[in-house]
Formats: structure tokens, sequence, C-alpha cells
């Protein structure tokens, strides 16, 4: 975020639209990185051609603990009408320490 995200959340906050200024604080830089990325990555691509990646174990993990952290959201959500329990918050923190767990190990197994 910036000194203007900061200025213009608080006018936001002050104005009674709370809810609004909370959503701008994920919104703006979420915006912000995905079409600066998308611009960046479309010059690119036009200029040198398709873009080569591979996908390390390390990289593996994050994506499917991402996608199972989405989807089981998802149900949550849905099944406790947009109002989780407590016990999800603890069941997502246990998700990431599974994740940060098995990424240390990983890490350490590289060297």
């Amino acid at each position: 975020n910036s000194v203007g995200d900061l200025v213009a959340d608080t006018a936001t906050a002050k104005a009674g639209q709370v809810k609004t200024a909370i959503a701008t604080c994920f919104g703006s830089p979420l915006l912000s990185a995905l079409v600066g990325l998308g611009i960046a990555l479309t010059v690119s691509t036009s200029q040198n051609g398709d873009l080569e990646t591979s996908i390390d174990t390390q990289n593996l993990v994050a994506i499917i603990t991402l996608l199972y952290v989405l989807f089981s959201s998802g149900i949550a959500f849905w099944r406790y009408d947009f109002k989780p329990p407590r016990a999800f918050a603890y069941y997502l923190y246990g998700v990431y320490a599974a994740f940060m767990g098995l990424s240390i190990a990983l890490e350490v197994a590289k060297k």
C-alpha cells in the first residue's frame, strides 16, 4: 500500500464506510499487482515469445496447499452462511503450520 491508499482508506472509514475501507486495503494492492503483472507479461510474451518455467517440489506443495485452502474455505463459508465458526480459524492455522513445516523440511532436505 501507499500513503495515498492510507489517506483514502482513512477518509473512507471516517465517512462511515468501514467495510469499503477494509475492502480497499486488500483490493487496491491486488488490482495493482494483477494489472502490473498482466501488462508486463503481455509485453514480454509479445516481444520474446512464450515464457518457459518449471515447477519444483516446493512450488507444487504451495499450489496444492493454496487450492486445498481455497476449496475448503469455499465449502466452510457456504456451509456456515459466510459466518464460519472460530474453530475454522484454528483449522486454517493448522493447515498453515503443516504447510510451513513441510516447506522447511523440503528446504532442509535440499542441502
